[in-house]
């Protein structure tokens, strides 16, 4: 133990290459890649988006965010032009390519197998279509398996093999590390860390959130606002204006209590709320374990219980809101 404590430390070593060169950004974007210019839908008496205006740009990677059914699918079908707008304008440049992966992965031929299913997509021959394959951590037998007996991590690194052979620069992903094993989604993140291009996601995943939001696009109520920084900013800027309620003379700021916030505080702040209140907790606990203070345990044993619980429930409630 004394020498591993003299050792040298070293990165972990990695057995699969970098993906960089699939995931080039497939060349030159314009400044603007999608111009949304006063852009209303609605099905029915329910109103999605209402007289929006806003411009993605290139480079931008933007988490889209807002509850169930308020129209965050919708909005990315009228930017790829498979739903038309009720009014207003959807222009997306001329030289963007566009590649989506949505949360349900499905494939032309369930029953072809990796190779083939590349060989039908691209015709090349097979050792470079097993070299690309490489790159996406398919080797020897791995190629041989049908698509239906694919793990969900498999299906998303096919998926995104085939979207990549097509030197696209606008990536759009629909909860990419959504029923994902712990190595699938880690792929997936140095995937789209590799990534050079313009990115567009919904994700309910904090930590993916967190790791590449440069903007956020907020829906609710047939409008999107949006937010110049990453989701942590995001969050904590939206929990500051929760908190400041504007009077007739003066804005007042009124406390944001810990237990029971109001009604109009978005879940994903209730969130960051109760797990910043949980690190701290944590760490009040290991203080009190290192001075051997253990009469307090259970109290902060059991306040750690609740906030946990109370976690586990607003995450319930985000998924089927």
């Amino acid at each position: 133990m004394s020498r591993i404590d003299h050792m040298e430390k070293v990165e972990k070593p990695t057995s699969t290459r970098k993906i960089a060169e699939d995931f080039s950004g497939g060349g030159h974007a314009a400044r603007v890649v999608v111009a949304l210019d006063n852009v209303s839908k609605g099905y029915g008496n329910q109103q999605l988006l209402d007289n929006v205006t806003l411009n993605l740009c290139r480079g931008d990677r933007i988490a889209l965010i807002g509850a169930n059914g308020c129209g965050k699918t919708t909005l990315l079908k009228l930017i790829m032009d498979e739903e038309a707008c009720d009014s207003g304008t959807v222009k997306v440049s001329s030289n963007i390519k566009i590649a989506y992966m949505s949360q349900i992965i499905l494939f032309d031929d369930e029953n072809a197998t990796v190779l083939e299913t590349l060989r039908n997509a691209i015709g090349l021959p097979e050792d470079k279509l097993r070299s690309i394959l490489t790159r996406f951590s398919f080797r020897a037998a791995d190629v041989t398996k049908k698509v239906c007996s694919l793990s969900g991590g498999e299906k998303s690194r096919l998926k995104l093999c085939l979207l990549m052979q097509d030197k696209v620069n606008f990536l759009i992903l629909d909860e990419p590390t959504n029923h994902l094993d712990i190595d699938s989604r880690e792929w997936i993140e140095a995937a789209v860390e590799d990534w050079g291009g313009t990115l567009l996601f919904i994700s309910h995943d904090r930590y993916f959130l967190n790791k590449f939001a440069t903007k956020v696009w907020s829906m609710k109520d047939g409008g999107v606002t949006e937010f110049v920084g990453g989701y942590g900013e995001y969050t904590s800027a939206a929990k500051t204006t929760v908190a400041t309620v504007p009077s007739d003379k003066k804005k007042k700021v009124v406390p944001v209590k810990e237990k029971k916030p109001p009604a109009t505080v978005p879940l994903e702040v209730q969130i960051y709320e109760a797990e910043t209140v949980l690190d701290m907790l944590e760490a009040e606990i290991e203080q009190h374990l290192a001075n051997a203070e253990y009469e307090k345990m259970d109290a902060l044993y059991q306040k750690k219980q609740e906030i946990e619980a109370r976690i586990a429930s607003l995450y319930d409630e985000w998924d089927k809101a």
